[in-house]
């Protein structure tokens, strides 16, 4: 959902092949009724959705066929209308978890990270960038450095057309066809709009595996709003759990923070962002019986986080938490009073 309430529902029936959109104007009583907008020949799986303050929708998903090729589909709900649906890449290689960001310009980037693109046995992350103006993407463009297995790509664009691709890489000496690591490192890159990368930057301590996605809950943690970026992950620290957050400074430079302390494991952090630079990230985190909902607030103000807010009540568990900022320096997590 946008800011004035348009919102959009992608739906994956389990018993078909097909993506459905549910769609409701932010000044209509009534959703519409449910459009096919994705059609494959056996899966359309991994859907990803962005809505903007127009009310205009971008979706990305990974199609597989009857030969178990893996395509990167694209569709595009523009004034009302759908579009229909394009193949982003066709190319021969595995492919999954396509990502997706769309900002008011109609400017469209989407990563997804790809087995095998140089003959090498690893995977990588690419993909391609849409300029809303002419309507044409870029060829394949590829982020990572090629050293080592990469993946667990999000991206996020601001209105200016810059791009933050934020990613897990494995570390240590790169084993060909293994894809399996003991520690993930997280990173970030910054595309420019005319296309040019910045330096990789690292953002995770070293030695710790650090995760910015789940099987449970791979929602993009990555942010970008004109010149304020930031992002969020779980690293494991002291064989538990701790909740981290990174704030761009400039296209190269991050400041890295531990937002919890090691002790009871927390995961599957969310990240929000107001066009001013206020930063709210939430998180579970277990109390030693339940699951509790915790936040921080970031002010640019001052610079400086706040202390631990525990959003959710006593005695009960609560999991898999999101927020927003409100703009006026408050979080809301939906379901939740918070202030």
């Amino acid at each position: 959902m946008n800011d004035r309430g348009d919102a959009i529902i992608i739906i994956e029936p389990w018993y078909s092949n097909n993506l459905t959109a549910i769609y409701k104007n932010y000044n209509d009583n009534e959703w519409s009724s449910p459009q096919i907008i994705g059609n494959s020949e056996k899966y359309a799986t991994r859907p990803n959705t962005v809505i903007n303050d127009a009310g205009d929708v971008a979706v990305v998903w990974l199609e597989i066929n009857n030969n178990n090729d893996r395509i990167i589909k694209f569709n595009e709900r523009v004034d009302g209308t759908w579009v229909g649906e394009i193949n982003i890449s066709d190319s021969a290689q595995i492919k999954e978890l396509p990502s997706i960001d769309y900002n008011n310009n109609n400017d469209v980037i989407i990563s997804w990270q790809e087995w095998d693109i140089d003959d090498s046995g690893r995977f990588d992350v690419v993909g391609k960038f849409r300029n809303g103006s002419d309507a044409s993407f870029s060829n394949l463009e590829t982020y990572t450095d090629l050293s080592n297995h990469s993946g667990f790509s999000q991206v996020a664009i601001n209105d200016n057309g810059d791009v933050i691709v934020y990613w897990r890489q494995a570390s240590g000496a790169f084993v060909s066809d293994q894809t399996q690591s003991a520690i993930g490192a997280l990173k970030a890159r910054y595309r420019n709009l005319d296309g040019s990368l910045e330096s990789t930057v690292n953002l995770s301590p070293p030695g710790e595996d650090s995760l910015n996605a789940s099987t449970e809950l791979t929602a993009p943690r990555v942010v970008f709003k004109g010149e304020n970026a930031a992002v969020t992950w779980w690293g494991v620290n002291e064989n538990h759990n701790v909740i981290y957050a990174s704030i761009m400074v400039d296209k190269t430079t991050w400041n890295s923070t531990a937002l919890t302390t090691p002790g009871k494991s927390a995961d599957l952090s969310s990240i929000a962002m107001d066009d001013k630079g206020t930063i709210a990230v939430v998180w579970q985190r277990t109390d030693g019986l339940h699951q509790r909902i915790q936040s921080k607030l970031y002010s640019p103000t001052t610079a400086s986080w706040s202390a631990v807010m525990t959003l959710s009540t006593l005695g009960v568990n609560a999991i898999h938490p999101d927020i927003s900022v409100d703009g006026n320096g408050g979080l809301q997590p939906p379901g939740l009073n918070g202030t």
